[in-house]
C-alpha cells in the first residue's frame, strides 16, 4: 500500500510526539511487518483514535504497541 504525503506526515508527528528520546518511520520492509515506526528503539504501529471501533481492530492481529492519535484543529494529539 502506497502512503499519501499526509500520512507519513501525520505518522512522523506522533512519532515525535510520543518519543522520549529517538524515534523513525519503518523501512517498507518494516511496514510489511506492521511495524509503522519506531519510539526508542520499540516498533509501533499508528492508528488513528477512530480504529478503536472498527471491525478491524477484532479482526487484525497487531503484535506490537498502537499508538493512537486524534486530528485536531491544534494538530495531531497521541492517546
Amino acid at each position: 500500500m502506497d502512503k499519501t504525503f499526509e500520512g507519513l506526515q501525520i505518522q512522523l508527528n506522533v512519532l515525535q510526539a510520543a518519543a522520549q528520546s529517538n524515534y523513525r518511520l519503518a523501512t517498507p520492509e518494516e511496514e510489511s511487518e506492521g511495524i509503522d515506526g519506531w519510539i526508542d528503539g520499540e516498533p509501533v504501529s499508528i492508528k488513528p483514535h477512530t480504529y478503536k471501533k472498527t471491525v478491524e481492530m477484532g479482526k487484525e492481529k497487531i503484535v506490537h504497541r498502537i499508538v493512537f492519535y486524534k486530528k485536531t484543529k491544534k494538530g495531531i494529539v497521541t492517546a
